[in-house]
């Protein structure tokens, strides 16, 4: 079975899409490299360190205003034999 050439004039509009479709991705990425490089994602905040985070988190609660809680005292026993 012998393989049929493809016609000259649809080879190179193929050629030409194919083209298109890589320059088209090219640009749209260098279009993003200059966006992203004038809009910096925010710089995050650093995590305080652990003792400051538990500090914040006791702080929270006692200005909760949660009474606190007081143990029992111990029943006394009954006297016996």
């Amino acid at each position: 079975m012998r393989y049929k050439t493809l016609d000259t004039a649809l080879a190179i509009t193929m050629a030409w899409i194919w083209l298109a479709i890589v320059v088209a991705a090219v640009v749209g990425y260098g279009l993003f490299l200059w966006w992203r490089k004038r809009h910096p994602l925010p710089v995050p905040k650093p995590e305080p360190p652990y003792a400051q985070r538990l500090q914040q988190r006791l702080n929270a609660h006692r200005a909760a205003g949660k009474p606190p809680k007081r143990s029992k005292p111990p029943r006394k026993r009954p006297r016996g034999p």
